[in-house]
């Protein structure tokens, strides 16, 4: 997650791998602590659905792709969908606003 990476490198957090880092910020103040927690659930959410995707994919002979059809997804796991892509977009705009715009 380019968020995680980018606020690491940022504070000099030698963490890798996502959640190691979203908890090596929170650790350090870098970031809220809930904000933190929130992340890493989103991250979860994310991977576990790409995941479930992957593994029908494979069990149904097809090529294996990050493509998620949102309308396959049920009520629940759309709804979770929904949250931790909301969730990530306000750290991506926060990135943005510290930043500057994307060209």
């Amino acid at each position: 997650m380019d968020v995680a990476r980018l606020r690491a490198l940022q504070h000099g957090i030698t963490a890798t791998g996502t959640l190691d880092r979203l908890e090596s910020l929170a650790a350090g103040q870098h970031i809220n602590t809930v904000t933190g927690g929130d992340t890493a659930d989103s991250f979860r959410i994310l991977l576990a659905i790409r995941l479930r995707h992957q593994a029908r994919c494979r069990a149904n002979h097809l090529t294996v792709d990050n493509i998620v059809e949102p309308d396959k997804l049920s009520p629940e796991v759309l709804a979770e969908l929904k949250q931790a892509l909301r969730q990530l977009k306000a750290l991506q705009d926060n990135l943005q606003h510290e930043f500057g715009s994307r060209p």
